[in-house]
């Protein structure tokens, strides 16, 4: 795999990644069905969907994981944690992330809140159980 500065941003790190592999703009979109106009935006850091880093760094046969640190993402509060197994799981969206939990999406929207739910106990053995799946995968 590549080996990058650890201080560079995911969008510095494909842009490189691709002119490397004398891609242009378009032709990588067109690789994985995008528009050039998102993958502008995901180059230039304003989209942050872990569905596109996924297909993006399948192309380039390198682990979207690695590439963008997502091991090190903190698990400090309940919505960071959701956050990690979105990104880990390469989710397009959260209703992905409810069904790999058997959690209702209604459920995660509201912890996104911060807001607890009745059985959170049981809700946060599911979430740390995917975690270590998913770090572990």
């Amino acid at each position: 795999m590549e080996s990058f500065k650890t201080n560079q941003t995911p969008g510095i790190k494909l842009k490189t990644l691709r002119l490397k592999s004398n891609l242009t703009v378009k032709e990588l979109s067109y690789l994985i069905n995008i528009s050039s106009k998102t993958l502008n935006g995901i180059e230039n850091d304003n989209i942050h969907n872990p569905y596109y880093w996924h297909k993006i760094c399948n192309v380039f046969n390198t682990n979207a994981n690695v590439f963008l640190d997502l091991y090190d993402m903190p698990e400090n509060t309940l919505e960071d944690k959701l956050i990690k197994i979105r990104a880990l799981l390469g989710s397009l969206s959260w209703k992905e992330v409810s069904l790999s939990l058997d959690i209702s999406e209604y459920a995660i929207s509201e912890f996104k809140k911060g807001k607890t739910k009745s059985n959170l106990n049981r809700y946060l053995l599911l979430i740390d159980e995917k975690l270590e799946e998913l770090m572990n995968s």
